[in-house]
């Protein structure tokens, strides 16, 4: 697979993140994920400001639920998505 450009994987981050909160709820950890990486590809599309409301939102998940809701997840990222082939920044396509 050749996978999926930067201005391509964007939409397609979009719609998994929807769907995530959608089945998960808004602040399960794999929306935090989807989030973090999200807001990756954002600032490798050289849009900061875009990626900044991404991460707040992350840290305030984060902050609520505490740094031993998930133990072992705190800043890990880029999981394997599969279906785009999205470089390495990816959200996990597993409900």
């Amino acid at each position: 697979m050749s996978g999926v450009s930067t201005a391509e994987a964007e939409p397609l981050y979009r719609r998994v993140l929807a769907i995530l909160e959608k089945a998960l709820g808004p602040e399960h950890r794999k929306v935090t994920t989807c989030l973090e990486n999200y807001a990756m590809l954002l600032r490798e599309m050289d849009r900061p400001e875009d990626a900044e409301p991404l991460e707040s939102r992350v840290r305030a998940i984060r902050a609520k639920s505490g740094p031993d809701k998930y133990p072992g997840l705190q800043g890990r990222r880029r999981f394997g998505f599969g279906i785009f082939g999205i470089r390495s920044y990816t959200c996990q396509s597993r409900i």
